[in-house]
Order: structure tokens, then C-alpha cells, then sequence
């Protein structure tokens, strides 16, 4: 049958990459393809004991139908977590989401109409770049260099397009790994606010810091209303609770909690308590530091081994945290031949491509280093380096 879908669902067809990324499911292929915590930063006890708490003390709160802003405890929670990142905020400043990647949905919910623009760092997240265009948005690139998203070129682009949305990663970006600079994000602030347009400020690895100073966030800049600022809880507690929080002024909140009144009705109240009490008793804190001792040791191995493995001339990023590293290959080479290749070899990664609004620039690749092990990033990397080299 001939089914009549939603413009929405044009181009959601099947595509050569998710074909080949198929393949890697295999138990023997080492995967630097996706976006996943290793399996030793789970905290298993603390979530069983916080799961056995709630069902044992307050089984009724964590069971029923719940807000659809939030559980109550989490929301009195994310005003002391956020204190502590420099964020000054209260209770009516938060909606929970089900992973911030609905808190991405639930402001295009809020704010897009057809054919409206989002200005987008080029590369930037390949998830939010489908997501605005399932709104029938039309995402422009913002030019980037080694350092991030370059403020004059997004003025420029505010001249021309007259967007309704900047969509921003300002730290350890998705999939660059860069890190925007505290002079940039002034500015990048400052312009939003002469144009009086709105910046999403994405932070899922914001806490996922090996080197270097912490950054000051956009939202803790904000003065007027201009940012949406998400937290995601996935990288550091667990992907699978789905527990995120969108971040902004009264009036947005308002619009974001009905629209996800229609959406979920509310995040998984079990799971918002289990985030909860990381918070409450401070385990979040020291769960972090051990995460990010064990990411340190990860991001280490594989710089190392894609300076010895990769061909000169190759380029990689250096981030100072987050989950990725982004290569930028000899012009002639193609990931997606690529990848289909090192695939036969048991090898992954994915294709960068995808993370740019525009299209092109097919010498490009992200690679994951938290979900391997030393050892396979030491024999994934070498494989890759060694397919590589045969294309130089």
C-alpha cells in the first residue's frame, strides 16, 4: 500500500550508513560510533538502593500520574545542582524532559512554524539537525573554526536569515568535541540580544571535563530572557532513565509544560526520584569524579594512538572533555566507502557527513572514546589508521 505520510517523514527513508552501521552490531566489531557512557560508569548500587527507597517509603509519588513540570523533589533538587554550576534559578525555572533530546522537540514544539531558521554550528548534532527539519525549519550553518562557532559570521547570518532559533554546544561539542571560549559566548550573547533571538544552548557533557577550566555557561550570562539552556543526566547517571531538564525564564516554561502536557504527559516519575536523590545525597558529585578519571584514561589512549596511527597530514581534535573526537581526512578520501571498509575489519565510526546542515565535506569523522576499552581503542585505532593510510 501506498501510505500518505506527513511531510515531515520525507527523507526518513533508510539511508547507506544506517545499512552499514547494521553491521556493527556484531559482538567482535569495536564501535567508535555511537554516543554511549561505558558500561563501568553505571552507579548499580546507589540506583538500586534509591529504586528500593522510593518503593519502600513513598511507593505512591514515584507510581502515579505525576506533574507534568516535574517531580516535585527533583525540581527543589535541580535549584541547589544548578547553584552549584553557577546558575542562579528556582522552581518554576525548570520543566523535566524525557532526555534533553525532548527538551530539543518541546522548544521546536514551542517555537517553530514552517519555514522558520535555525542557525546551526557547522558541523552540529545530526539528532537536532533532523529534529528542526521534522518541523519544517530550515537550518543555515554558522561558520566554525578549531575554537567553535565564530560570533562574526553568526551576526551576519542573524542579518540574513532573521532566525527564530540558534542552536549552540558550547561545550565539548557534538561532534567537534571543541569547547567555545568565554569571550565567544559573551558575544554570541550579546548578538542574540541585539536581534532579540533566542539561543538553545545544548550542554549534555557539560560535567564530562578530563583538562583545562570550566567554562561559564550562556544561561549564567543571561540577563534578558534570550537563552533555553538543557541538561541531559544520560552521561552521567544513566541514558536509560531518560531524565533531562530544560532550563529558562517563567513565561518560556509555561509554554514548554503545556506542550509537553500533550506530548508525555510527564517524565517517568521512578526515574526523575532516582536522579533525585543523586542529587539530594551528593553522590552525583563523587560519581562524576570517578567518570571522569575513568574518560580521562580513554581520551588519553586514543589521541595517543591516532598520533602514531594516523598518516600525517590527518588532523584530529584535542577536546578537553565530553565523548568525541573529530577527524578531518585528505580531501580525496570518502568516510562512507570508508566506513563500509573498516566495518569489514570490525572497526566503526561514523561518518561526519551527516552533522552538517549542508551536506559535504566527506573527509570528515567522529569517533567515540567512552564505550570502548583501552584495548580496543588501541587495536580499532590501529585498524582505522592502517585503512587510512592505504588511501593517502
Amino acid at each position: 500500500m501506498n501510505y500518505a505520510y506527513s511531510r515531515r517523514m520525507e527523507g526518513e527513508q533508510d539511508n547507506a550508513i544506517r545499512e552499514i552501521l547494521a553491521l556493527t552490531s556484531r559482538p567482535e566489531v569495536i564501535s567508535f560510533a555511537g554516543g554511549m557512557p561505558s558500561a563501568d560508569a553505571f552507579p548499580l548500587d546507589f540506583i538500586k538502593e534509591a529504586t528500593n527507597y522510593y518503593l519502600e517509603n513513598e511507593p505512591i509519588s514515584v507510581l502515579q500520574y505525576g506533574s507534568s513540570q516535574g517531580f516535585g523533589p527533583l525540581l527543589r533538587n535541580l535549584v541547589t545542582f544548578f547553584a552549584n554550576k553557577g546558575l542562579k534559578t528556582d522552581v518554576e525555572n525548570f520543566v523535566v524532559t524525557t532526555g534533553s533530546q525532548e527538551g530539543i522537540e518541546l522548544v521546536c514544539k514551542a517555537f517553530l512554524n514552517p519555514s522558520d531558521v535555525v542557525l546551526v554550528e557547522s558541523p552540529t548534532y545530526l539528532v537536532a539537525l533532523k529534529t528542526f527539519k521534522s518541523f519544517e525549519a530550515k537550518c543555515e550553518s554558522v561558520e566554525t573554526d578549531h575554537e567553535g562557532v565564530i560570533p562574526e559570521d553568526l551576526e551576519e547570518k542573524i542579518k540574513k536569515f532573521n532566525p527564530k532559533l540558534i542552536y549552540l554546544i558550547p561545550n565539548f561539542q557534538n561532534p567537534t568535541g571543541t569547547t567555545l571560549n568565554e569571550e565567544r559566548r559573551k558575544k554570541c550573547y550579546e548578538i542574540a540580544v541585539k536581534y532579540n533571538v533566542i539561543i538553545l544552548e545544548d550542554d549534555p557533557y557539560g560535567e564530562l571535563r578530563y583538562s583545562g577550566q570550566a567554562v561559564p555557561s550562556i544561561k549564567s550570562m543571561d540577563e534578558t530572557g534570550n537563552v533555553i539552556y538543557l541538561q541531559s543526566f544520560s552521561k552521567i547517571v544513566s541514558p536509560g532513565l531518560r531524565v533531562g531538564a530544560i532550563v529558562a525564564n517563567k513565561d518560556i516554561i509555561r509554554k514548554i509544560d503545556s506542550a509537553k502536557q500533550s506530548m508525555d504527559v510527564h517524565t517517568a516519575s521512578l526515574n526523575q526520584a532516582i536522579v533525585s536523590r543523586f542529587i539530594e545525597t551528593g553522590e552525583v558529585y563523587t560519581h562524576v569524579e570517578k567518570i571522569r578519571d575513568l574518560y580521562r584514561k580513554k581520551i588519553n589512549t586514543m589521541t595517543d594512538c591516532l598520533g602514531n596511527y594516523l598518516p600525517d597530514g590527518a588532523y584530529f581534535s584535542k577536546p578537553d572533555g565530553g565523548m568525541f573526537i573529530w577527524c578531518e581526512l585528505d580531501g580525496k578520501i570518502n568516510s562512507i566507502p570508508l566506513l563500509k571498509e573498516a566495518a569489514m575489519l570490525n572497526v566503526a565510526f561514523i561518518p561526519g557527513m551527516p552533522f552538517y546542515a549542508e551536506g559535504g565535506h566527506a573527509n570528515t569523522l567522529r569517533l567515540n572514546f567512552t564505550s570502548s576499552s583501552l584495548e580496543q581503542i588501541e587495536k580499532g585505532i590501529k585498524v582505522l589508521g592502517d585503512l587510512i593510510k592505504t588511501k593517502y
